[in-house]
C-alpha cells in the first residue's frame, strides 16, 4: 500500500474526522474494533493457558517434602529458633500442591509470627507431615 496514494481509492487511505487513517481493502473499511477484540481474545486465551499450565506444574510429593524435612532439621539446628526463610518457601511449596489439607497447611504458615515455637510448626504442618510420613 503505498500512502501517497490518494483517499478514497481502492487501496488507499480513507481520513475520518480527527485526522485518523483506517486501512481499506478494495473499498471497504476495516474497522479496528474486530481486530482489537481478535487481541483481547488472543491475549485472554493465552492468560488461560499460563493459569492452566501452573495447575499442572504444581509442588511434587519429593520437593514438599525435602522443604518439610529441610525446615525441621533447620529448627532443630537453630538456636535462636529464627526459620523464617524455610518457613516461606514450605509454604509456597504447600500453596501449589495438589491436596486440600496440604494447601491449608500453606496458610497456617503464612500466620506464623517471627518467633515459631516447635509446637506452632507441629501443628501448622500437621497436614504436610502425614503426607511426608
Amino acid at each position: 500500500m503505498n500512502p501517497q496514494q490518494p483517499p478514497n481509492q481502492p487501496g488507499g487511505w480513507s481520513t475520518q474526522p480527527g485526522g485518523l487513517g483506517v486501512p481499506r481493502r478494495r473499498g471497504i473499511e476495516i474497522p479496528p474494533l474486530p481486530a482489537a477484540l481478535s487481541l483481547l481474545v488472543v491475549i485472554g486465551l493465552i492468560g488461560m493457558f499460563v493459569g492452566t499450565a501452573n495447575a499442572f506444574g504444581g509442588t511434587s510429593t519429593e520437593e514438599l517434602c525435602a522443604a518439610y524435612n529441610t525446615l525441621r532439621s533447620s529448627f532443630s539446628n537453630d538456636h535462636t529458633d529464627d526459620v523464617t526463610d524455610e518457613i516461606d518457601h514450605l509454604a509456597s511449596l504447600a500453596a501449589d500442591y495438589d491436596e486440600e489439607g496440604v494447601r491449608s497447611d500453606a496458610e497456617s504458615l503464612d500466620n506464623l509470627g517471627m518467633l515459631v515455637y516447635e509446637s506452632d510448626l507441629s501443628s501448622a504442618t500437621s497436614n504436610i507431615r502425614a503426607e511426608c510420613n
